[in-house]
C-alpha cells in the first residue's frame, strides 16, 4: 500500500491522483481530500476542525474513524511528524504494538504536541522521555523530500513503525538503545537552547523575541534555558546555511501576524504576489522599504501576500540564494522589535 507524501496542494492536485484516505494533508487553509476519508484537523472551521479549535475532529493518531485502506489502495499525506505516522499506521492497519491501551499516554501527548508545540510539554511530563526518544530517532532518520513532486514513503513509515514499537514496549531489544539515545538528544538540544540564546528582549506591550544564532535550525526554541519564559518569535541565523528564519510560538494566532509577513517587512525588496491584475496574472510589487511594508500590514493589505520565497503563517525563511550573516540578524532584529512592538498591549494572562 503506497503511502505518498506531496509537498503542497498544487502537486497533489496536479498528480491526478485520488488517495483513498488522506492523513494530516493540509496546507494552510487547503486540504487534499481522500475518496474514502480525510483525516484532517488543522481547520479553524468546517468539517475539519480540530477539537483543540472547538470543533470534533482528533489528531489521526488519535482517530479511531481512520479505516484500513483496502489492498493497493493509497494513503496520502503532506508531511512527516508521529501525528501524521500514527495516523497512516491506522490506515495500513500494521499491528506493530503501539495502539496498546498502555500507550494511550503517548499518542496523548502526541496529539498535544501537535497542537500546542514541543516546547509546552512540562519538563516533568511522564511520557517525555519517550517523546525525546522519537525526536532523536527522527532526526537521525530525517527522509530526505524532494519538494518538486510526489515522494513515496513508505520505507520510512515502516522503519519509524519499528522505532516506535522499539520505544513503546520496554521489552524489546532495541528500547534501551532509543531511549538512551533520546536522552543524549535531550542534553544536546539543551546545550543548543543555552549556547544560541543571544538575547531575549521583552517588549513594553506584552510580546517577546528571542534571537538566535548556531549552526542548525534553532527556530523551534521558544522557551529560554531556564524554561520559564517562552518567545512569542524567534529570528534564528543559521551560519552552515547562512540564513535567517522567522518563527511565530501561536502560529500569530494571539498577534493576528504571520511569519511571512514579518519576513516581508525585514525584506521589503523581495518580490510579493498581491493579488491579481487586470488580465488574471498574479500582480507582483516591493514595499521598497520597512516602514512601508509595516504600514501595509497594519492597514491589512499584507493578509493575501504570498512571498515568492516561500514561507507560512509559523516559520517563514528570508529570500533564497541571498547569503545572510550578524549584520542581516541585528537588521532583522531591530523591524522586528518595530512590527511586534507596535501590536497593541497583550491582555494579562494572554
Amino acid at each position: 500500500m503506497p503511502v505518498l507524501l506531496a509537498p503542497s496542494i498544487a502537486i497533489a492536485r496536479s498528480s491526478g491522483i485520488k488517495p483513498e484516505v488522506t492523513i494530516e494533508a493540509e496546507y494552510g487553509f487547503d486540504v487534499w481530500e481522500g475518496r474514502r476519508y480525510t483525516a484532517a484537523h488543522h481547520q479553524p472551521s468546517g468539517p475539519y476542525r480540530g477539537r483543540h479549535e472547538g470543533g470534533t475532529r482528533p489528531a489521526p493518531c488519535n482517530d479511531p474513524d481512520i479505516p484500513e485502506v483496502s489492498e493497493g489502495g493509497v494513503v496520502g499525506i503532506s508531511h512527516i511528524d508521529l501525528d501524521t505516522v500514527g495516523g497512516v499506521l491506522r490506515a495500513l492497519g500494521a499491528d506493530y504494538g503501539v495502539f496498546d491501551p498502555s500507550s494511550a499516554p503517548f499518542w496523548a501527548v502526541a496529539e498535544f504536541v501537535d497542537t500546542n508545540g514541543p516546547h509546552r510539554l512540562p519538563k516533568d511530563s511522564p511520557v517525555r522521555p519517550q517523546m525525546e526518544a522519537w525526536w532523536a530517532w527522527l532526526q537521525a532518520n530525517r527522509f530526505k523530500l524532494d519538494f518538486t513532486r510526489i515522494n513515496e514513503v513508505d520505507d520510512f513509515i515502516t522503519k519509524a513503525a519499528a522505532a516506535l514499537c522499539g520505544i513503546l514496549n520496554e521489552g524489546h531489544e532495541q528500547h534501551e538503545a532509543l531511549m538512551s539515545a533520546g536522552r543524549a538528544w535531550a542534553e544536546a538540544q539543551a546545550a543548543l537552547n543555552k549556547d544560541s540564546l543571544k538575547a531575549f528582549i521583552a517588549l513594553p506591550n506584552g510580546y517577546t523575541v528571542a534571537v538566535r544564532k548556531a549552526e542548525t535550525f534553532t527556530n523551534h526554541l521558544y522557551d529560554t534555558p531556564s524554561g520559564t519564559l517562552i518567545a512569542d518569535v524567534v529570528v534564528g541565523l543559521r551560519t552552515d546555511f547562512h540564513s535567517i528564519t522567522v518563527s511565530l510560538e501561536d502560529s500569530g494566532k494571539d498577534s493576528g501576524l504571520s511569519a511571512r509577513q514579518l519576513v516581508q517587512a525585514i525584506w521589503p525588496d523581495v518580490s510579493a504576489i498581491v493579488g491579481e491584475d487586470e488580465d488574471g496574472a498574479p500582480a507582483r510589487r516591493t514595499f521598497g522599504s520597512p516602514q512601508a511594508a509595516i504600514a501595509a500590514l497594519h492597514g491589512g493589505e499584507e493578509a493575501d501576500v504570498k512571498l515568492l520565497s516561500g514561507g507560512q503563517n509559523g516559520a517563514a525563511g528570508g529570500p533564497r540564494g541571498v547569503p545572510r550573516n550578524d549584520r542581516d540578524l541585528w537588521h532583522a532584529v531591530q523591524v522586528l522589535v518595530e512590527v511586534v512592538g507596535s501590536l497593541p498591549t497583550r491582555p494579562r494572562g494572554a
